[in-house]
């Protein structure tokens, strides 16, 4: 299991896809005839047993783990920018608990640094971009309980709180989603959406083909060299532990997690009434692998700065 957190730094312009990749956008683009997955894609909606805010346990936790980096880079941005007013981007924000998590942490330790240096807190403005299906009214339902919660943690630093503004951007970042150079920091976790898709014509089995490509570091760093708008200023990988020494638990919850993802384009592609006997099936599978061997998860953490 691998997934890739990136941060991209200061003052960003969103139109930075290289030639590879615009290759990419275009063979994406005209394989989409059997599923268009930008229209079709989004995690499970609602808050159901099911659903992405009730199976995102797994993401969480690789967040968590690995959020001091993301954090402090964005911290690093505005230190040498002091802006007056501080923008940050999420693609991929996806829904549930997690959407908004990253961002309180950034607005809080960005307000922690400002009370230490007894500078005012930048006005801040967080984009939550994901494809347009996205449940961005559950995001949108959280929006008091964020504000009461960053409203207490700058009371205890001091007597005001910054002002926040959030916006709910859906579409593909395949185009542009942003005014040129209007954002310092972008950051996005475990970005399965990073990737290209493409469906092969022939019987529902064989057709129903999402390509999952893990990179090396290399690889990273050798693409981003050769794209040129950016620098690496951290690269590293992470291998962690999901086991709770139950195996019979940890396969349930992992297929739950990845059925929270994928399930929207299953239904499309064979129909919803396979879902739950194959992801039953899945969740036993996995079972009876995690009884015989431990199986770890590797992330891929890249903080990008824009050069020149």
């Amino acid at each position: 299991m691998k997934g890739i957190i990136l941060a991209m730094t200061d003052s960003l312009n969103t139109s930075f896809l290289s030639d590879d990749f615009e290759e990419m956008r275009a063979s994406t683009n005209s394989s989409r005839s059997a599923m268009d997955v930008g229209s079709i894609l989004h995690m499970k909606e609602g808050l159901g047993e099911t659903s992405y805010a009730r199976n995102s346990s797994l993401q969480k936790k690789s967040m968590d783990a690995l959020k001091h980096i993301i954090v402090h880079s964005a911290v690093n941005v505005y230190i040498s920018k002091t802006p007056t007013s501080f923008s940050m981007a999420d693609l991929g924000c996806s829904s549930g608990p997690n959407a908004l998590c990253m961002a309180g942490d950034i607005i809080e330790a960005i307000d922690e640094k400002c009370s230490k240096l007894s500078q005012q807190t930048p006005e801040i403005s967080v984009f939550l971009n994901d494809l347009p299906m996205n449940d961005f009214n559950a995001i949108f339902a959280n929006f008091p309980e964020f504000f009461k919660k960053l409203k207490t943690h700058a009371s205890r630093e001091r007597d005001i709180h910054p002002f926040v503004f959030l916006a709910g951007v859906p579409g593909s970042f395949y185009g542009r989603l942003f005014l040129n150079n209007s954002l310092h920091f972008i950051y996005s976790c475990l970005s399965l959406h990073w990737l290209s898709q493409k469906i092969v014509n022939e019987e529902k089995v064989d057709a129903y083909n999402v390509p999952f490509y893990a990179p090396s570091t290399k690889e990273i760093e050798d693409e981003v060299q050769k794209e040129g708008s950016f620098i690496i200023d951290h690269i590293q990988t992470y291998e962690f532990n999901t086991s709770s020494g139950d195996a019979t638990k940890d396969g349930r919850i992992t297929s739950l997690a990845i059925r929270a993802i994928q399930e929207s384009m299953i239904c499309y592609h064979f129909g919803g009434e396979i879902i739950d006997t194959l992801f039953e099936t899945y969740g036993r599978l996995l079972s009876e692998s995690m009884k015989k061997e431990e199986i770890k998860g590797v992330h891929l953490v890249v903080v990008l700065r824009k050069s020149g």
